[in-house]
């Protein structure tokens, strides 16, 4: 009896082994995980390491749905990317170009020999590419920056450097809307480039333009902050970042110049 149940018993746990087997070998054959084949045979499955993918932090990009209008952008080289990254999402039309936009030196607030002359360089490609083009600009826009700022507040002669600046544009693009806004900032890092304090003391001068400003100034928000996995340097952001934020300037440009008199 004994020895009857011992053939069973081996009988019975050969035929589960085969039938295992023959279970193990239809998962490969139907292409399924070997993880799940493991587990089905008795050894714990481990979970796989893929992390749930994530949306951007702020708002999506999206085209504008109104006819662009032409106008000049003024800045360095994040604003030419977030420009240059409008077209990319439907935007185009509002600006000239990358190879026309990266043609002039990049304004920043810094000592300056002499600030129309500089203004004229950086917008030089762009007005001939507007004039060649039959476009009639009817909006300036300009990103304030600054570079290696590590004092918390603007100096008196940063503040005269601003004004002088933004006085530059007006003598240059004529009665257009100035749109403005300062440079986005970061967050858990430090850009070597804008320094600890840049956005910061880029919020203070545009707040004191914005208490002397004229009809033509017209302030919008800075774009989200970044963080270090915005960007692909520390400094510069991501193409979908760039994509994101050109969504948020078109949208932000129709909306000034609805209310703004001065339309192409």
């Amino acid at each position: 009896m004994s020895m009857l149940k011992h053939v069973y018993t081996c009988g019975r746990t050969a035929a589960s082994r085969w039938g295992m087997a023959v279970s193990l070998a239809l998962l490969v054959l139907l292409g399924l995980r070997c993880d799940v084949a493991r587990e089905l045979g008795g050894v714990p499955a481990t979970a796989p390491s893929i992390m749930p993918a994530t949306a951007p932090s702020s708002t999506p990009a999206t085209a504008p749905s109104s006819t662009p209008v032409f106008g000049y952008l003024i800045g360095y080289s994040n604003t030419r990317s977030t420009a240059d990254a409008m077209e990319a999402i439907g935007a185009s039309g509002y600006f000239a170009p990358i190879r026309q936009l990266k043609a002039g030196p990049q304004v920043l607030v810094e000592p300056i020999d002499n600030y129309v002359r500089h203004i004229e360089q950086a917008l030089d490609a762009q007005i001939t590419y507007a004039a060649e083009n039959g476009l009639t600009p009817g909006f300036a826009y300009w990103m304030v920056g600054l570079a290696y700022q590590e004092d918390a507040a603007p100096t008196q002669e940063q503040t005269t450097q601003v004004f002088s600046l933004m006085k530059a544009i007006k003598n240059v693009v004529g009665e257009i809307p100035l749109i403005i806004n300062p440079m986005s900032g970061y967050v858990d890092h430090v850009c070597e480039v804008a320094g600890t304090y840049g956005s910061v003391v880029a919020v203070a001068l545009v707040d004191s333009m914005e208490l002397g400003r004229g009809d033509r100034f017209n302030r919008i928000p800075a774009f989200p902050a970044l963080a270090m996995e915005d960007t692909i340097d520390g400094c510069h952001a991501t193409f979908p970042v760039y994509k994101r934020d050109g969504g948020l300037l078109a949208a932000r440009i129709d909306s000034v110049l609805q209310r703004s008199p001065v339309r192409r």
